[in-house]
């Protein structure tokens, strides 16, 4: 029963946002990557539980009024208990939109992970050539607009032996007021499955996209050519470790301004 509740991971667990309104339960294996793919919605819930906070506030502020007139009660004594709860209640909000924001920095608003699923299917239908190229869909970062390329069984020099990924912008709502060429930082990180995220040995590879500048111009037709990795990682590499959870991968890419690897 202790391995069960407390460390089994395929055990389902509620999100630690359950008291904000997620309703989601995932297993324990998998919980660190639901709480990084659903960041967005997150927020939206903690939007609403600040706005829940500030009815109750206005609330609280009218039962005050109404004693007062009703039974005299002391007004400073109740306005000061009035005021301690509502310090309270700001300063949980506070702390709220303060780890949200810090989630959101630049560094991890602009991520996007692509949950794969049939891996195995996919792989099989690349080596026999009936469809050699997955796409995920199309996302926002810094405002440019993109989409990546998954060949489960390679891609030229990666065939046959890698998994190759590619990312590609594609023509977006912003693309007027952005600059161009697009100039980032790109990493593509493989989520190793692992129940506790210290024992996980994620494969990550990063490249500045100067590197590549002639694929990020602004693009003239529907989108640019995708710039990535051919060998990203072996598939031999992929097997040694928990990368591969009920035949689904995770793939996570982050973009972030400009700098050294």
């Amino acid at each position: 029963m202790y391995h069960v509740k407390n460390t089994c991971p395929l055990t389902e667990v509620p999100c630690p946002y359950d008291w904000m309104g997620c309703i989601w339960k995932v297993q324990r294996e998998v919980l660190e990557s639901h709480i990084q793919c659903e960041t967005s919605h997150h927020l939206h819930l903690s939007c609403c539980k600040l706005n829940g906070t500030q009815d109750e506030v206005r609330k609280l502020q009218t039962k005050v009024r109404k004693l007062v007139e009703r039974e005299n009660i002391r007004h400073n004594e109740i306005e000061q208990r009035v005021q301690a709860r509502q310090n309270h209640l700001e300063e949980r909000v506070q702390a709220l939109q303060n780890h949200f924001e810090e989630r959101n920095s630049e560094e991890n608003c602009n991520s996007f992970t692509w949950k794969i699923t049939s891996y195995s299917e996919a792989l099989r239908k690349a080596k026999s050539g009936k469809e050699i190229l997955l796409t995920s869909s199309t996302f926002y970062s810094c405002g440019y607009k993109c989409k990546l390329e998954f060949f489960p069984n390679g891609n030229a020099e990666g065939e046959n032996t890698h998994l190759s990924f590619f990312l590609v912008i594609i023509k977006g709502e912003y693309d007027a007021m952005l600059t161009w060429p697009f100039h980032k930082k790109v990493t593509m990180t493989l989520i190793d499955q692992q129940a506790k995220a210290k024992d996980r040995e994620n494969i990550a590879m990063s490249f500045i996209t100067t590197d590549f500048s002639e694929s990020y111009w602004r693009p003239v037709d529907d989108e640019t050519i995708g710039v990535g990795y051919r060998r990203f990682v072996s598939h031999e590499k992929l097997q040694e470790r928990r990368y591969i959870v009920h035949d689904t991968i995770f793939i996570q890419i982050r973009i972030t301004s400009s700098g050294r690897l």
